[in-house]
């Protein structure tokens, strides 16, 4: 009984490690893709930028 009992509490201890773990990956990826939408758009906005100054 009381092995179960640690066996389910382990068990959802490592259920919440998981769910923080992804959690983390989740909040990293989307910080790498905003800074990369942000390069993006930094680029445009320079050759707009260019191309008004040209026109």
């Amino acid at each position: 009984m009381i092995l179960e009992e640690e066996l389910e509490k382990l068990k959802e201890e490592l259920e919440d490690d998981e769910k923080l773990e992804e959690n983390e990956l989740k909040e990293e990826l989307e910080k790498e893709l905003e800074e990369e939408l942000e390069e993006k758009l930094k680029e445009e906005f320079k050759e707009l930028k260019e191309d008004n100054w040209r026109n």
